[in-house]
């Protein structure tokens, strides 16, 4: 009994002891993180926007778009470019329309191009390179200033106008599926008061074109509709050459005159395949026929123009 209250009265004595060393060895929890309020204000050191100025330029008849940071301006043909210009729709191909009227009338530098012009318009718009245009004007109310050729308005390509001296020049290739492809050379020579510029390009297109039509038509004498197919498939390919040379003389800072010479060359071939079947009352072919027909077109433009502009004050 003695020894049990011994045991007891030492246990007692040690406990605070030991409570006190598992204390001091324990590490120190690290104290609580203040959870932040749903109202606490998040600080912002500074935001910085930057924009081109010179994308686009609003006028009184008329809205100007850049298109000289434009990647597909860069590789690609005229049609591209518009692509990305509002209110510009280009199909598959190449005819233009502005706001849905495809009544458009195509200038560059403000002047008619017998290239726009024509059933070879949409072609040439695929083309012709668009790394020599700067920026494109969209006119949907001209002024009296332009004839009233197109209903829908004008669109008018600013060419680039090389200031710096010497040799530049870009080649560019594009390789798409089906056997697509162009490529051209564009090169600007300027040396004092002459500037020399031209280009050349080739543009290799395949279209495929599947068309099907399911017709019923009355007969009088059963009174049931007769069923009948059309089916039609055309493939087309070929390419385009174009070739330009301009040349550009300033007289002085006022007056300069200009020269150029384009030629374009058109040749594809179309191939056609037409298939027809007409069913009497008892479901039989009552009428069919198969056609085939191949085309071949070829078409060539040649344009030569010149021009003198003097830069009147103000």
């Amino acid at each position: 009994m003695h020894l049990k209250y011994a045991l007891l009265a030492a246990a007692a004595v040690l406990s605070p002891a030991l409570v006190q060393a598992q204390t001091a060895s324990a590490p120190a929890a690290p104290p609580a993180s203040k959870a932040p309020g749903k109202d606490a204000p998040t600080a912002v050191e500074g935001v910085t926007i930057t924009s081109d100025s010179t994308a686009m330029r609003t006028s009184i008849d008329r809205r100007s778009y850049s298109v000289a940071n434009d990647l597909s301006a860069k590789t690609g043909s005229i049609a591209d470019a518009l692509r990305n210009i509002p209110s510009v729709e280009v199909d598959v191909q190449g005819n233009v329309s502005l706001r849905g009227d495809a009544n458009v009338t195509i200038m560059i530098d403000g002047k008619p191009s017998g290239m726009f012009s024509g059933d070879g318009k949409a072609d040439a718009l695929q083309s012709l390179p668009a790394d020599q245009i700067d920026r494109v004007e969209v006119m949907t109310n001209p002024s009296a200033a332009y004839r009233p050729d197109g209903s829908a308005g004008i669109i008018n390509l600013i060419t680039k106008k090389t200031q710096k001296p010497g040799v530049n020049g870009t080649v560019r290739l594009n390789v798409g599926p089906n056997g697509r492809y162009n490529g051209g050379v564009t090169a600007t020579r300027r040396e004092g008061k002459l500037t020399l510029s031209g280009d050349a390009g080739y543009r290799y297109d395949t279209q495929v074109g599947v068309q099907e039509i399911d017709r019923a038509t009355l007969d009088k004498t059963s009174g049931q509709f007769l069923p009948s197919r059309f089916d039609a498939t055309q493939n087309n390919e070929g390419g385009a050459l174009t070739l330009r040379g301009g040349a550009d003389y300033d007289l002085d800072k006022q007056n300069r005159i200009s020269g150029e010479v384009r030629l374009r060359r058109w040749d594809f071939d179309s191939d056609l395949f037409e298939s027809y079947a007409g069913r009497d009352a008892l479901g039989g072919v009552s009428r069919a026929y198969t056609r085939t027909s191949d085309a071949d077109i070829t078409r060539e433009n040649k344009s030569v123009s010149a021009d003198w502009r003097r830069q009147m004050k103000g």
